[in-house]
């Protein structure tokens, strides 16, 4: 997810978030593994919360510093739906705007992680969609300066995830 100079290999691992396989240590000698809490790669919300524990179970994982210092951040982020390009920094809210309300350490040899889409039609978050974190395109993004018809409770999830990102830097062991 990020370019990281690969250090020393001294034995095999897949990071469970980019399933790229990384070393164990960075070229400087610092460890190449960040645990993340599950705070940190799902948003707080029992209904999203629910959603992702369909998926497996939620808890401390261990991930490659690259997805350790990204995911948090991603997590949280508006999107548009998938097959439009999104507008940074770009006016009002669009009915259609998606949440990303986690980012699931599953992956697989062949597969990354999974990020889940969430929409709200004013009556709670509902899961619109799944998709691969390596077939995610950043286009998607959206930041819209004002609400605009995003629903509430949407938009209060993302007012609530810039306010954890605030708090706490993106450090995910909180």
């Amino acid at each position: 997810m990020g370019n990281v100079v690969e250090g020393p290999w001294t034995r095999g691992w897949r990071c469970p978030t980019c399933a790229r396989p990384a070393p164990l240590l960075l070229p400087n000698g610092a460890w190449n593994r960040t645990r993340l809490q599950t705070k940190a790669y799902v948003l707080d919300d029992p209904w999203v919360l629910s959603e992702a524990e369909r998926e497996g179970a939620l808890g401390e994982v261990e991930v490659c510093l690259s997805c350790g210092e990204s995911i948090p951040y991603l997590v949280g982020s508006l999107v548009v739906p998938y097959g439009q390009q999104g507008v940074v920094l770009g006016g009002e809210g669009k009915k259609d705007t998606q949440i990303i309300g986690g980012i699931l350490p599953s992956a697989r040899v062949n597969r990354s992680g999974i990020i889940l889409f969430f929409g709200d039609a004013g009556d709670g978050p509902y899961l619109v969609s799944r998709q691969a974190l390596a077939a995610f395109t950043t286009g998607r993004l959206t930041s819209p300066d004002r609400r605009g018809d995003i629903a509430e409770g949407m938009w209060r999830l993302y007012q609530d995830r810039l306010r954890w990102l605030n708090r706490f830097g993106g450090d995910q062991t909180n």
